[in-house]
C-alpha cells in the first residue's frame, strides 16, 4: 500500500527556493521605459464621481503631475483606454484638459470603442 501524498502545507516547506537573479549589467525593461521618457512621472489623484450603478457609468477626472527632462517638449502621449471619453467625445460633460491651469489640445488618436 502507497502512502498518501503529504498535505499542501507541508509539501513545499523542504524544498529550496530559488528565484532568477538578475546578472550583473542586467537592464529592467520598466526602469527602460521609464528612463526613455523626455519627462518623469511624479503624482496622480483620480476622482470617481456621480457612480450610477443602474445605468453602469460614473465621471472620472485625474491630476497628473510630471518632471519636465526636456524643456523643448511639446507633447505627452497618455494611454486612457478605449472606453474612456474625454470631454471632446461626451457632450453632456463639461470637462477640460488643461496644464499649470491652462487649456491645451489634445486628440485621441488609435481609438476604436465596439458596443
Amino acid at each position: 500500500m502507497t502512502e498518501p501524498p503529504p498535505s499542501a502545507s507541508t509539501q513545499n516547506q523542504d524544498q529550496q527556493r530559488d528565484l532568477p537573479q538578475p546578472q550583473p549589467g542586467a537592464r529592467d525593461p520598466a526602469m527602460d521605459y521609464i528612463t526613455s521618457k523626455p519627462y518623469r512621472p511624479s503624482t496622480q489623484r483620480i476622482i470617481i464621481d456621480n457612480v450610477n450603478i443602474k445605468n453602469k457609468c460614473f465621471t472620472v477626472s485625474t491630476d497628473i503631475s510630471v518632471f519636465l527632462l526636456d524643456p523643448t517638449l511639446t507633447e505627452i502621449r497618455l494611454n486612457l483606454g478605449q472606453y474612456c471619453l474625454l470631454p471632446s467625445e461626451d457632450s453632456t460633460f463639461e470637462g477640460k484638459v488643461t496644464i499649470d491651469g491652462s487649456p491645451v489640445e489634445y486628440e485621441r488618436t488609435n481609438m476604436t470603442v465596439s458596443f
